[in-house]
């Protein structure tokens, strides 16, 4: 095996630990004296752990390692905080990536202020690099290639290499105006003008990246062709709306995962979205923490840390957990052993082949950044779209507790050959579709596929602009006729149909956000759309609006006389499509979720008439991944629950943190569509499961839980 493909195998490891060190130099001479390498890289070694990576040059612009180009921590002294790790490392065959910040750099902003980010009013208002500059871009390799020259390292692991925000009116600094002036012919926008020229202008920022991205691999693999290079993609799908293109630049995808920030649902879902975006095949990596916080020293429970990281490996990536290092340069040796535990069960998992296999494909759940950007039209041009990150949001989180197999596709890089191998496509509020996927939609469906699609699904064109009729009109079934204002709606299901399973018949469900009233063309009407009284009195609106705040704002009672389908189902070719024309996902994240808006969800995917192999039925907070190994003959069904036993709340009276201190205690049931010959919980006797037909029931007490069902 050459060099090149052995440090990419070493790297697919599922355990791996990051070390953070951000510090600043103003803090004192004490900064890394009782730093002890080999100390460290033992717990390391003992925690099971096959691969770090330590910071270089962090945050702060300082390095930690001899340089002529940057500046090196002043307390450090001839200390090379790199070559110590390296050569720990290399002595118990544990592979080392080296960590450079891109942009965020307050060393060198203060020091070259030439070379910050600028607002749109000209001035410095962040400590963030822009890398259209071309003496700062000249001055970060030298940093590369000194440490290419010194340092024999598995490659370079590199943060923040957008700018700062991406889409948010940066940068202004002459090298962008300059930069774009030549590209375009034009004068960059300086707010929001939705047109053309902004459309350039937000590509333009993303491309900064693309460039630079380009260019550091280059100069890497040129020097050394073995090496890893990986970029950070932050793979939330809400905050940072990057390029699916992005991780091409990447060796290794990578993502970061911050329950405490987004929720527990962000760990698969993040890591699901970044699957979505890399090419077949590659590797990609999950970063999490050990401790509650990024600023925290506190290290979480040992339930949380198995929690996090099964739920990371079971949806296919690699694994990393960043422990933070002291200000003396010590490091908690409790985050070690906690890590350790999970990493020695992982290890023994692997043994088994039990993290491996092909997630069984049902539903694919549709991404897109043309909608991210482009639908709301924000006043600082974040392309952050609210609604659509609560319907996109909504309808993951109502997926997963339906225990349905769900995985992201990205508009991006989506075509026929992918979407078919999805027998469900959920367009949850896709409002912007260019002509082209327009196209491949129809196809899909017209060739078998099964469509559901919300609210504004296909009714603006790339620009964000509402057009008069749905894209998809003809596979729809019907035709946009106008929107109601209310922001608040109601559907009912009467009548007892698959439809209606669960959902009391005289129940009037409410609906957070507007809904459309759509006119049937070959479409077929199922259940009510139900609008409220405050679309009865749109001409007196100002009055009844100046009471908002009050408590006593506009009726949101219902109004019967204002009444559409709440489903509209029509057949197209081989396929079904089901359109719901009100933003059902996004009131499942939005303030006032309801068990009803999961269950209207549950039916229409039932209804669809397509089974799975396995089916699984748990609790609402027990994730399913359903794998099936070919190889191995068998099914593995992983089970991962999530307990949380107590959340705080800060001074702010904003949540903080939650805290899951044991594993939860419940029952599941899984019902085998295929014949079966045995199946075994793993770690345990047969005590736990009772068979009984195609129905196989287990009691679950551990965080993780591998079911694993051998076919007959």
């Amino acid at each position: 095996m050459n060099l090149s493909i052995e440090r990419r195998e070493k790297w697919k490891s599922c355990r791996k630990f990051w070390l953070r060190w951000h510090f600043y130099d103003e803090w004192g001479n004490d900064l890394f004296c009782k730093f002890d390498a080999k100390k460290i890289v033992e717990a390391i070694a003992k925690s099971h752990t096959d691969c770090v990576t330590f910071q270089a040059r962090t945050v702060s612009g300082y390095t930690l390692y001899n340089t002529q180009v940057g500046r090196k921590y002043k307390s450090l002294g001839d200390r090379d905080i790199v070559a110590e790790m390296v050569k720990e490392c290399k002595k118990r065959g544990i592979g080392s990536r080296v960590y450079l910040s891109i942009t965020w750099d307050e060393y060198t902003t203060m020091s070259h202020p030439e070379w910050a980010q600028k607002d749109n009013n000209g001035k410095i208002s962040n400590c963030y690099v822009c890398t259209n500059n071309v003496e700062y871009k000249e001055y970060f390799i030298k940093h590369l290639q000194e440490i290419m020259a010194q340092h024999d390292i598995d490659g370079f692991w590199f943060d923040w290499p957008y700018i700062y925000y991406p889409f948010k009116s940066y940068c202004y600094c002459d090298s962008c105006i300059k930069l774009f002036k030549e590209n375009t012919g034009c004068e960059p926008p300086y707010k929001p003008t939705w047109d053309n020229v902004w459309k350039q202008w937000i590509e333009f920022q993303s491309d900064s990246f693309t460039n630079f991205a380009t260019e550091i691999r280059n100069k890497i693999k040129k020097t050394k062709p073995d090496w890893l290079v990986t970029f950070n993609y932050i793979a939330a799908g809400h905050d940072h709306p990057h390029k699916v293109s992005d991780i091409s630049f990447s060796d290794i995808g990578f993502t970061e995962v911050y329950p405490e920030r987004y929720g527990f649902d962000i760990n698969s879902r993040s890591i699901r979205f970044l699957k979505g975006a890399v090419e077949a095949g590659k590797t990609f990596e999950g970063f999490t923490l050990s401790t509650n916080r990024v600023d925290s020293w506190c290290v979480k429970p040992l339930a949380q840390l198995q929690y996090e990281l099964f739920t990371i490996l079971v949806n296919g990536a690699t694994l990393s957990v960043s422990h933070r290092v002291h200000y003396d340069g010590t490091v908690d040796e409790v985050a070690f052993r906690q890590v350790g535990k999970v990493f020695a069960e992982i290890k023994e998992k692997e043994k088994e082949q039990l993290l491996n296999g092909d997630v069984i494909k049902y539903v694919g759940l549709y991404h897109s950044r043309k909608t991210l950007i482009w639908y709301d039209k924000t006043d600082d041009g974040g392309g952050c779209s609210p609604q659509y990150i609560a319907s996109f949001n909504g309808a993951y989180k109502a997926l997963l507790e339906l225990h349905i197999p769900t995985e992201i596709i990205h508009d991006e890089n989506v075509g026929l050959d992918k979407l078919q191998q999805y027998p469900i496509l959920f367009m949850a509020n896709i409002a912007i579709l260019s002509n082209d996927e327009q196209q491949i939609i129809k196809e899909y469906v017209k060739t078998g596929g099964t469509l559901i699609a919300t609210y504004d699904t296909s009714l603006f064109d790339e620009m964000g602009r509402e057009q008069k009729n749905f894209g998809l009109s003809d596979i729809f079934g019907s035709n946009f006729l106008h929107r109601l204002n209310s922001p608040v709606n109601y559907f009912q299901m009467p009548d007892r149909t698959e439809f209606s399973k669960g959902i009391d018949s005289a129940y009037y469900v409410p609906v957070q956000g507007q809904g459309i009233i759509p006119s049937l063309t070959t479409g077929i009407g199922i259940g009510k759309m139900v609008g409220s009284f405050y679309d009865e009195i749109q001409g007196h609106a100002t009055k009844v609006k100046s009471a908002e705040g009050s408590g006593f704002g506009p009726p949101m009672n219902i109004s019967p006389r204002i009444m559409s389908p709440a489903i509209v189902t029509n057949n197209f070719g081989q396929g079904k499509v089901i359109y719901i024309p009100f933003p059902l996902a996004a009131s499942y994240s939005g303030k006032n979720p309801l068990p009803e808006h999961r269950t209207l969800l549950r039916n229409i995917i039932k209804a669809n008439g397509i089974k799975l192999p396995i089916e699984v039925e748990a609790p609402l907070n027990v994730e399913i991944v359903i794998c099936e190994q070919k190889s191995n003959s068998r099914y593995v069904v992983h089970l991962i629950a999530l307990n949380i036993n107590r959340g705080t709340v800060l001074e702010s009276s904003r949540p903080g943190p939650a805290m899951m201190e044991e594993p939860a205690l419940y029952k599941a049931k899984i019902i085998a569509k295929v014949p079966y010959s045995d199946v075994k919980l793993w770690g345990k006797d047969g005590n736990n499961i009772e068979k009984e037909g195609n129905i196989i029931n287990i009691l679950c007490n551990k965080v993780h839980e591998a079911v694993i069902i051998e076919k007959d």
